[in-house]
């Protein structure tokens, strides 16, 4: 009776660890990614930077700039969603395009936005002239950030979306290389919350 009972002893932990190594790494973490976020890109402070070039001076500005973003994480395929940065008095409009990591309970994602305004130039001489040019600033960058869950509201738990994201500003003009003029850097610290357990549609229109 005590072999028999023996047997069966180890015939059960043998199974249990042939399924924990099904499992993996990360096993039972998608629903934990899977879900539509919403949150802010709070600025972090500002650091001189040089750009490198002669045409002009990269500094970052981030003190006076903030985000808005959403983003759909479905369970196969691209996450997407939209982005509005707010920086020194203008509002820039684009997407975010990333993926879902499951076994680190990671985002990771490209930011991709642009604001087009209208330049006035004056040309002085033996007859000033008044050109006015359409310009448009791009702003593209990354964000990393991570799933956590934590507090629990009535029987839910509350999944919070933190992490870095970085941006670069040029106005179209570019180096001698071919390389885009970077005259701004922002930094955020991402600060969001997942409002959804299911990944909603998302409409991304190509260029912002």
């Amino acid at each position: 009776m005590r072999a028999l009972l023996a047997s069966l002893l180890c015939f059960v932990f043998l199974q249990a660890q042939v399924f924990a190594l099904h499992g993996g790494p990360g096993a039972g973490s998608t629903a934990a990614v899977v879900g539509t976020y919403g949150g802010l890109l709070i600025p972090t402070s500002d650091t001189p930077v040089t750009s490198g070039t002669t045409t002009t001076t990269t500094t970052t500005t981030s003190s006076n700039s903030l985000g808005l973003f959403t983003l759909s994480v479905p369970q196969t395929g691209l996450a997407t969603g939209t982005l509005q940065i707010f920086s020194s008095g203008r509002t820039f409009t684009g997407t975010i395009t990333g993926i879902g990591d499951p076994t680190k309970l990671e985002i990771r994602g490209i930011l991709d936005a642009s604001f087009t305004y209208s330049l006035t130039l004056v040309t002085s001489g033996t007859s000033s002239t008044v050109t006015t040019v359409s310009v448009t600033a791009s702003a593209k960058g990354t964000i990393d950030a991570f799933v956590a869950t934590g507090a629990t509201e009535a029987t839910a738990a509350i999944s919070s979306l933190t992490g870095t994201a970085n941006l670069d500003i040029d106005q179209g003009l570019v180096n001698s290389d071919g390389t885009p003029v970077i005259t701004e850097k922002l930094t955020f610290d991402v600060d969001g919350i997942k409002q959804s357990e299911t990944a909603s549609t998302t409409t991304i229109t190509a260029g912002g």
